[in-house]
């Protein structure tokens, strides 16, 4: 069987550009296709899943790999069970709003203008969140800068809200978890949440923080290479 096309879903800000640390790592051994979300449009999970749907290959077995606020919608787009898909895995993420201490209504207070404070707080939460390094939060930095403060917003908005446990329930592919060790951004609780919802799913903690796949991305690709040699 050819090898899975490994179609990558980002996170918050959406460019795809912090995959770049991983698929150097990966080193060409896996095929890798990056989905970009629009950076200027403001739009709910229900509204990018026809960006995530259009992306994936028709022809092709793939695997779908979702990174924190892609998640959901990695998982929105497994529930439909396409007959491509080889695996769903899930990277520092979660099915429902993982800040507990801010409830939906919280939602309302994502406005434009905190996001207009884009590069002092990329730079707070990354040392926060324990990937400080220049080279992550330059990555981070540069992605940020590309995407508007309500699209940002509108993207904390959908976090506060989502809820896809029934469609992780639903989705028959193999299942996969990574977490980095010492995530400081999506707690340990979220991941549990994830594996109460399916205990099938197979669960890797990878040493590093939120960002796992750029702060250790040869363990993170080392991983990934086990996971293709499993489903394909």
């Amino acid at each position: 069987m050819d090898t899975p096309t490994l179609v990558l879903l980002p996170g918050m800000d959406g460019t795809g550009l912090l995959f770049g640390p991983l698929i150097e790592a990966l080193g060409g051994r896996i095929k890798t296709e990056v989905t970009a979300y629009p950076s200027a449009s403001p739009l709910s999970y229900e509204e990018l899943l026809p960006t995530v749907a259009a992306a994936l290959p028709r022809e092709a077995p793939y695997i779908l790999l979702g990174e924190s606020f892609s998640g959901p919608l990695a998982i929105m787009a497994a529930s439909s069970n396409p007959p491509n898909l080889k695996a769903l895995i899930l990277v520092a993420t979660f099915i429902r709003n993982p800040v507990r201490w801010l409830p939906r209504c919280a939602a309302a207070l994502a406005k434009p203008p905190i996001f207009r404070l884009s590069k002092p707080f990329v730079v707070a939460k990354s040392v926060l969140a324990g990937y400080g390094s220049n080279g992550v939060t330059g990555l981070v930095s540069k992605a940020h800068s590309k995407v508007t403060p309500a699209v940002m917003a509108a993207r904390a908005k959908a976090i506060l809200s989502v809820d896809v446990e029934e469609e992780l329930k639903s989705v028959k592919a193999p299942l996969f978890l990574l977490r980095g060790a010492s995530d400081k951004v999506v707690p340990r609780s979220a991941s549990r949440e994830i594996e109460r919802a399916r205990p099938d799913i197979r669960s890797f903690a990878i040493p590093g923080p939120h960002l796992v796949l750029q702060a250790a991305p040869s363990q993170s690709a080392s991983v990934i290479c086990q996971i293709v040699d499993v489903v394909k």
